[in-house]
């Protein structure tokens, strides 16, 4: 009697064990599918033969198109990598969004709700490199040179951007010059922008500055530069800030060449863009920098890590001044159609 109790109960635990085990695999395989990450490619077939050239209206369609799209994925809280990349064979753009996959069928809705003619289709991850150097960021520089850089905030964040008024100003188109400019083999080149919503405090504490000023309460603050002016005509600057969705935002761009001269020549075509022109006390800027432990950036940079103290806090259409989705009239910027 003691052998058959003792046998069943050894059955019945076994059973519980086989539940708890084959539960815990199936959480396991829903949490893979549901937070790993799915790269889209987005592709939007030209109208027309464009002619080469950056068209100033065209850019300007793009740009206010892409502040709406950014709108509705803070409103589903949506965080995704924008990219656009040269891989290293073959001279065309590539524009990814790289996105969890319990998030890819809402941000393909909201894409073409804004851009019905664009094609999103799950994508490999493109190369860089001509020699197949795994992306580990480890062992990049044995066969070519390499440069990577972020983009930064010049003042503090609360200080927003010059309203952009002509697309050929704005880094992006600056950025889609410089890529088009690469050779057709062995020259690549990406742009990463990793945008998540910013935390609601955020723009809670630049209120409150704002508030706080408004009633004549001046004092220092972390989230204005100390050249700022304070007056009735400025403070609508600030608030401009926060009457849009806000992102916290890691901008990076990664060049790749054979050869060292040509690769360095690149950047810089990439750092005029980002040359601090004159936006007066009132407004902000962006400039490039060069990180110096590039193998450990590019690692981040595959692998997609936010890197928080690189972090940029921008509202979307200030997002929209480093970043554009494709449309049918894009300019002849060599986009994938």
């Amino acid at each position: 009697m003691d052998i058959l109790l003792i046998s069943y109960l050894f059955l019945f635990l076994l059973f519980i064990a086989g539940l708890i085990y084959g539960g815990g695999l199936a959480i396991r395989t829903l949490a893979r599918h549901w937070f790993s990450q799915q790269m889209l490619l987005i592709t939007v077939p030209h109208e027309r033969q464009q002619s080469v050239s950056f068209n100033h209206a065209s850019g300007m369609r793009e740009y206010g198109v892409t502040i709406e799209i950014l709108k509705r994925l803070h409103e589903q809280h949506i965080s995704c990598s924008l990219e656009i990349a040269v891989p290293a064979i073959g001279e065309e753009l590539h524009c990814y969004v790289v996105v969890q996959k319990r998030d890819c069928e809402r941000l393909k809705q909201i894409v073409t709700a804004f851009i019905p003619a664009a094609i999103i289709q799950s994508a490999d991850n493109y190369d860089l490199w001509l020699d197949g150097t795994e992306a580990t960021g480890r062992g990049l520089a044995s066969t070519r040179d390499f440069t990577v850089s972020y983009i930064e905030q010049v003042k503090p964040y609360a200080i927003p951007l010059k309203p952009l008024k002509n697309a050929n100003l704005s880094p992006f188109w600056g950025i889609l010059r410089v890529f088009s400019s690469l050779k057709t083999l062995g020259e690549g080149a990406v742009l990463q922008l990793i945008v998540k919503p910013a935390h609601p405090a955020i723009s809670e504490r630049i209120s409150k500055m704002i508030n706080s000023f408004s009633v004549g309460r001046y004092h220092t603050s972390p989230l204005i530069d100390s050249n700022f002016t304070l007056a009735c005509q400025t403070l609508p600057i600030l608030e401009k800030k926060i009457g849009e969705p806000m992102f916290t935002v890691t901008a990076r761009i990664l060049t790749s060449s054979p050869i060292a001269k040509t690769n360095h020549a690149v950047f810089k075509n990439l750092e005029k863009y980002f040359e601090v022109t004159e936006t007066g006390v009132c407004y902000n800027a962006l400039t490039l920098r060069e990180v110096k432990n590039s193998e450990k950036h590019v690692a981040e940079l595959l692998h997609r890590h936010f890197n928080e103290s690189q972090q940029m806090i921008l509202n979307a259409s200030e997002v929209a001044t480093l970043f554009q989705f494709p449309m049918s009239h894009t300019a002849a910027a060599k986009m994938k159609q």
